[in-house]
C-alpha cells in the first residue's frame, strides 16, 4: 500500500508518532513517504534544548531518507512559529505525485487538514486525522485571532472532516477536544494511544552500568527520572519539592532531569533540590534515551501526559504519574497492570509520599517495572499500533 504521513513538523531524530508509525508501516512492506515543512518545530527554548541535538530549524526543501523514513520536505507559505502555525507550499502536487492509497493527517487542527480534507475526493484516497491536542496543551480562546480561526475551522473544515476523514485521537481528553471542534459523538473517534520502540527501549544491564558509571552513581544509589520538556505545565518544580522530602528520609535517592526548558524554571527547580542530589542531562536524541531510562530505578512524570511515559514502561519502569493529567484525563490506562502508583496532580505530599515507597522497596519497584514492560508489549509496540491503523 502506498502511505503518506502529513504532519507540520518533523523532527526524527526526536521520536514521536509521526516517525515511529512511518517506519514500522515500511516496515510491514508498504511504500511510505512522510510530507512535511522545510522546517523542525520551534520547541521552547529551541537554542538550548534542540538545537545541540537537530541544528538549524531551517531544512532544505527536498527529498531524503531520514532515519530510515522517505521524507520530502516542502517549502512554507506562512509560519507562526510560536502558534505552530504553517502553510504548506506544493501539498496538492506532492499528493498527486505520490498517489497514496492512506493518507494520515498528525494535525488535526492544523489548516494542513483543509488541504488535505479538500483534496481527498479528486485524489481518491482514503484519510485519517489524528488528533494530538487537548485542553491542557492547547487554548483555542484566549486570543481574537484564535477564535477568528476556530469560527472558520468549524464553518470550512470541520464538515469536511466529519464527512472525508476518520478521525482518531491519542487519548481520552484529545478524543474530548476532537469531538468538540468538529461535533462528533465519542463512537465516532477511536482512541489510538501513542506506543513505544520495545525494541529500543527496554531493559539493559550492560547500558545501565556505563550510564551510572559516567554520571557517577553508586550501586546503592536509587534513581528517579524525568524526562522531556522541563516546563511549567510539567510539573517539575513540583517533582522537585516532593523529591526534596524524599531525600530527607532516603540518603541513597537521587533525582535525574533529563530535557531543558527556560533558564528560570531550571533555577525555580534547583533550589528545591538538596545539594548533591540533582543529576542534570542535555536534551538528547530519541535513541540515547535508553541508556538514561536504564540507569535509573522509578520514573515519574507529575505534569501533563507525554508520549516519553509510553517509552519509560517499555524500558520496565515503575511509575509515578498524576491520577488526572488534567480534568476529564485519567492515567488509568497506562497503570493498568499495577504498574506504579497515582497521587492527585498538584499534591506535592501525596507525590513524596509515592516516590518513597518506590524508593524504600526495590524488589515492588522492580516488580511493578516487569509488568509496566508487559503492558507495553502487549498493547503498546508501535509495530501493533501500525497494523492497528490500517484495520481501522
Amino acid at each position: 500500500m502506498r502511505i503518506v504521513h502529513v504532519t507540520d513538523y518533523f523532527q526524527p531524530q526526536a521520536g514521536y508518532q509521526e516517525y515511529f508509525l512511518a517506519r514500522a508501516h515500511r516496515e510491514l512492506g508498504h511504500d511510505v513517504t512522510v510530507l512535511t515543512s522545510d522546517r523542525y518545530m520551534l520547541f521552547p527554548d529551541y537554542a538550548r534544548t534542540w538545537e545541540p541535538v537537530l541544528g538549524a530549524r531551517q531544512r532544505a526543501p527536498g527529498q531524503a531518507e531520514e532515519l530510515g523514513v522517505v521524507v520530502r520536505r516542502l517549502p512554507v507559505w506562512l509560519e507562526l512559529a510560536s502558534r505552530t502555525f504553517v502553510l504548506l507550499r506544493g501539498l496538492a502536487a506532492a499528493l498527486r505525485e505520490l498517489a497514496p492509497e492512506l493518507v494520515m493527517g498528525h494535525d488535526l487542527l492544523s489548516p494542513t487538514t483543509f488541504a488535505l480534507a479538500r483534496l481527498q475526493p479528486r485524489l481518491g484516497y482514503r484519510l485519517v486525522m489524528d488528533n494530538h491536542a487537548c485542553d491542557f496543551n492547547t487554548r483555542l480562546d484566549d486570543s481574537l485571532a484564535k477564535r477568528t480561526y476556530m469560527g472558520w475551522y468549524g464553518a470550512c473544515v470541520a464538515p469536511l472532516v466529519r464527512a472525508r476523514a476518520t478521525v482518531l485521537a491519542i487519548g481520552r481528553g484529545e478524543r474530548e477536544m476532537a469531538c468538540r471542534v468538529l461535533a462528533l459523538p465519542e463512537a465516532r473517534v477511536p482512541l489510538f494511544p501513542l506506543g513505544a520502540d520495545a525494541a529500543r527501549f527496554r531493559p539493559d544491564g550492560d547500558a545501565r552500568a556505563r550510564t551510572r558509571a559516567r554520571l557517577g552513581l553508586a550501586e546503592a544509589d536509587r534513581v528517579i527520572v524525568h524526562a522531556g520538556k522541563l516546563t511549567a505545565e510539567k510539573d517539575v518544580v513540583e517533582l522537585a519539592r516532593a523529591f526534596a522530602r524524599v531525600a530527607a528520609r532516603h540518603p541513597e535517592a537521587r533525582l535525574l532531569l533529563v530535557g531543558g526548558g527556560d533558564p528560570a524554571y531550571l533555577r525555580r527547580v534547583r533550589a528545591e533540590v538538596p545539594p548533591g542530589r540533582l543529576i542534570e542531562h542535555p536534551t538528547v536524541p530519541n535513541a540515547e534515551l535508553p541508556a538514561l531510562f536504564a540507569a535509573a530505578d522509578v520514573a515519574c512524570w507529575p505534569g501533563n501526559f507525554s508520549q516519553v511515559i509510553v517509552e519509560g514502561l517499555a524500558s520496565a519502569l515503575p511509575v509515578v504519574l498524576p491520577s488526572e493529567f488534567c480534568a476529564g484525563y485519567p492515567s488509568a490506562d497506562l497503570l493498568a497492570r499495577e504498574n506504579g502508583l497515582a497521587f492527585p496532580r498538584g499534591d506535592v505530599d501525596a507525590l513524596a509520599a509515592a516516590l518513597a515507597r518506590l524508593v524504600a522497596d526495590p524488589a515492588a519497584a522492580r516488580a511493578m517495572g516487569v509488568r509496566s514492560r508487559e503492558l507495553v508489549l502487549q498493547q503498546l509496540t508501535w509495530e501493533a499500533l501500525a497494523q492497528r491503523l490500517l484495520e481501522l
